[in-house]
């Protein structure tokens, strides 16, 4: 969450589409997104790949 309000300059005010942060992440992320207070789209990579490295690994999609 910190790194948020770093990089927020950088956007344009009106974004293109998907336009956003994404991060790559593991474990359970609910508690670290909830104290954030960001808007957060989350998906688990394990849906895609069946490597054992991806089973708790997520992007964490944080739109700008």
């Amino acid at each position: 969450a910190t790194f948020h309000p770093w990089i927020l300059h950088s956007y344009k005010k009106h974004p293109a589409p998907g336009a956003g942060l994404y991060y790559l992440k593991g474990g359970d992320l609910g508690e670290e997104i909830a104290e954030s207070g960001l808007v957060a789209q989350v998906v688990d990579l394990k849906d895609f790949y069946e490597e054992e490295f991806f089973a708790t690994k997520k992007v964490v999609v944080v739109p700008v």
